[in-house]
């Protein structure tokens, strides 16, 4: 994983590294990778699924409204439900990310 450093990684970074990696020019790498999120986001908003083999899955599921207590107002609020994403990252990610701590 060359190039990643712990501090994270951006989007523009993600895209230099297809770049490197494929041999497409930075700007064919950043489409790229423009359209696979501009998919995955569209499948997540219709309510889908999307599953990447060997990386994880994610999913749209609502989250049902809950009480909360707001310490500014010093009262009781209710947060409406809304549809949230969740991340069931795969077997094969969550041994690499074990490994990777342990070298």
């Amino acid at each position: 994983m060359s190039g990643i450093g712990r501090e994270g990684l951006a989007r523009k970074e993600l895209g230099r590294a297809v770049a490197r990696e494929t041999g497409l020019t930075e700007k064919a790498a950043a489409r790229a990778l423009d359209t696979v999120i501009d998919r995955i986001r569209a499948r997540l908003a219709a309510g889908e699924r999307v599953m990447l083999r060997g990386f994880g899955t994610f999913v749209a599921a609502e989250r049902a409204e809950r009480r909360y207590f707001d310490m500014h107002a010093r009262e009781w609020k209710v947060s409406p439900p809304q549809r949230v994403v969740r991340f069931i990252p795969s077997a094969k990610l969550k041994r690499a990310v074990n490994a990777e701590g342990r070298d």
